[in-house]
């Protein structure tokens, strides 16, 4: 049995659901509210640090009130990557290209977010061991 479908494209009417422009701006609101935390975390976490700071095993700074802000930080991106992922595979293929380019930046956006605090952490080791490595190589040469 064939079926057709007329396709109108000014009389076709597109169904917002609730996973569309809704939920895509709460989500990118929650992660302005966590960059606006991260950006105030980072001004608080360098005072803390100048005050009270004391190297770790990896020889990277690290304070016990930023240590606890900085924990809080990773389990709050974790839960909304999280969270952002399932509300992601929940979405309908219609509605997951209607609102595009919240969709897509809402990926590039989490993806980005998950990705910083280890990049940031590991880019702290490098630079404590490359400081190592040169004072060994300084320390040959005398």
């Amino acid at each position: 049995m064939l079926e057709f479908y007329e396709i109108n494209p000014i009389k076709q009417e597109i169904v917002h659901d609730e996973h569309t422009i809704h939920g895509n701006i709460g989500y990118l609101s929650a992660y302005l509210f966590v960059h606006f935390y991260s950006y105030v975390g980072h001004y608080f976490r360098l005072h803390d640090i100048k005050l009270n700071g004391k190297p770790d095993v990896n020889g990277v700074y690290t304070a016990k009130k930023e240590a606890i802000f900085q924990n809080i930080e990773i389990f709050v991106i974790c839960m909304l990557v999280g969270f952002t992922i399932k509300h992601l595979i929940d979405m309908e293929q219609e509605s997951f290209h209607i609102e595009g380019v919240h969709t897509y930046f809402l990926i590039l956006n989490s993806t980005i977010t998950f990705f910083t605090k280890a990049y940031i952490y590991f880019g702290q080791m490098m630079k404590v061991s490359g400081e190592i490595t040169k004072n060994i190589y300084t320390l040959f040469q005398v």
